[in-house]
């Protein structure tokens, strides 16, 4: 168990409201822990373990989470404006709705099943993200670049998508119905089966 600023860090812990901003955590069991409202801005949390932890409205401005596992966890409404680098990070079936991400650095992490709703992605970087499945209806996704990403039967309907760039993806049975899509890059993404802003649905290859 470690010990930060006087609080234990260890699964299962309440460090809601606590400021663990700019905190060394590299590699902490911190499984089912209750994180509400925490301020890890700027924290060290890469190879961490957060599995099923409670970060609803939490700070992760700047912070580092690559390799970490987020899975499960709760992130709805929290401010990972700025997060520096996600590179291999777990955050399959988490839960991103209403979170802050805008120019934020996901690139190559899991986003498999995650609920994204209305969350705020402008100029975010998602870039080799595996998001099949995940949900981002009505999300601000204005300038994402979500270059080489996977995004098998992911769900855009009514996202904002103005200049946004979905190269050389694959899409495959995604849903864009009502999604905006403004000076979207298309250039050889795979939209076979997928539903298009006007709830056409691409059969073929383009």
């Amino acid at each position: 168990m470690k010990v930060v600023r006087g609080n234990k860090i260890e699964p299962g812990a309440d460090l809601s409201g606590k400021d663990l901003s700019g905190a060394k955590l590299q590699g902490v069991d911190l499984t089912d822990a209750i994180l509400i409202g925490t301020n890890l801005v700027g924290a060290d949390l890469r190879g961490s373990i957060l599995s099923g932890a409670d970060l609803t409205g939490a700070y992760l401005i700047n912070a580092k989470i690559d390799k970490a596992q987020l899975d499960f966890a709760n992130l709805s409404r929290a401010n990972l404006r700025g997060l520096q680098s996600a590179s291999g990070t777990n955050l399959r079936g988490s839960n991103l709705r209403g979170a802050d991400l805008q120019n934020a650095n996901l690139a190559g992490s899991h986003l498999h099943c995650a609920n994204m709703q209305h969350a705020y992605l402008q100029q975010a970087r998602l870039t080799m993200v595996n998001m099949g499945f995940a949900n981002l209806r009505g999300a601000n996704m204005q300038g994402v670049d979500l270059t080489h990403s996977e995004l098998e039967h992911a769900n855009f309907s009514e996202a904002d998508m103005t200049g946004a760039s979905l190269r050389l993806a694959h899409a495959w049975g995604a849903n864009f119905y009502r999604a905006n899509w403004d000076s979207v890059n298309l250039e050889g993404t795979v939209l076979t089966m997928a539903t298009e802003p006007t709830g056409f649905i691409r059969i073929g290859l383009p």
